[in-house]
């Protein structure tokens, strides 16, 4: 079996995010099944149809990133009910045609295997849930929906999130599902 190359992208620009602690912990239960990487692209500018072309650099950083990668998966907190916008920024970026002409499925989100995670409050994320389903749908991602779960307001020590064994459970059996997705 060929390692999975596994980008998770951090919906959160907050150093010590908690949900970059859960795709910290995601990244330790997938362990030597897959090539995680974190997504580094803090340097994106404002999605803007007037600089898209030529690309720039950032942007065809982060498209490699994605092209490269066998899967996405997000963390994400939830804001207004929603997804944040950093993110929305992102997805905007990479669901553009990879060229001047080109039709919007040669993006590189088109046909790229995702899912997606979230540590928010009380909601526990569902509104930003279906937000982010129908956007991913509508980038042409391949969604696995199953199996996605949201935190809602975990317990905190010293910044760190307490990674229950309920929790740990419900991210194993995403990843075990992703992995699973990803060969289908």
């Amino acid at each position: 079996m060929n390692k999975k190359k596994i980008l998770m992208v951090i919906g959160s620009l907050r150093k010590n995010s908690l949900n970059k602690q859960l795709a910290e912990q995601a990244g330790r239960i997938l362990g030597n099944r897959a090539e995680v990487t974190v997504l580094a692209y803090t340097d994106l500018p404002l999605m803007n149809p007037d600089i898209e072309f030529p690309v720039p650099k950032a942007v065809q950083e982060v498209r490699n990133a994605v092209n490269d990668a066998d899967g996405v998966w997000i963390f994400f907190p939830e804001y207004n009910y929603s997804y944040p916008g950093v993110l929305k920024n992102l997805l905007d970026w990479i669901s553009r045609p990879v060229e001047e002409g080109a039709p919007r499925t040669t993006a590189v989100s088109s046909g790229k295997p995702v899912t997606y995670s979230s540590v928010t409050g009380s909601s526990g994320g569902t509104k930003a849930f279906e937000k982010m389903y129908d956007l991913l749908k509508k980038i042409h991602m391949e969604i696995m929906a199953d199996h996605v779960f949201g935190i809602s307001d975990p317990e905190v020590e010293n910044g760190r999130m307490i990674l229950t064994d309920d929790i740990k459970e419900k991210l194993a059996e995403q990843a075990n599902a992703f992995l699973d997705f990803i060969d289908a």
